[in-house]
């Protein structure tokens, strides 16, 4: 799959949506409801069984990733502020809360409000 060159634009989505995506124990999405599929401009055929980091955007550092696997791997869950990188190349934020399930994790997302956004 060709990378997906990140452009300055925004995808804002409502703060009263929430979307959801859940993997398997080795981070490959194996859900993801509409509102994801939508604010990631993904469609359920792209994501199936895909790494969730298909979403991830260069701009955050790594080590933020390698924190939030250690944790959920612990069967700890986690908090993060996330910037994820949509199919066309726009990024939005999130308050992404990851929880640790029998059978692989459970990501759930809010809006992160601009007015909270890093410069």
């Amino acid at each position: 799959m060709k990378p997906i060159e990140p452009i300055n634009e925004a995808r804002e989505f409502a703060a009263t949506e929430l979307f959801f995506s859940t993997t398997d124990l080795k981070g490959r999405i194996q859900r993801a409801n509409s509102v994801f599929q939508r604010i990631a401009a993904w469609s359920w055929e792209e994501l199936e069984k895909k790494p969730h980091n298909i979403i991830r955007h260069p701009d955050m550092p790594r080590i933020v990733f390698q924190i939030l696997w250690d944790y959920i791997q612990e069967g700890r869950p986690v908090v993060a502020f996330v910037k994820n990188l949509a199919h066309d190349g726009r990024y939005y934020w999130v308050v992404a809360l990851v929880t640790p399930m029998p059978d692989g994790y459970l990501s759930s997302a809010l809006s992160l409000p601009r007015r909270f956004w890093p410069p």
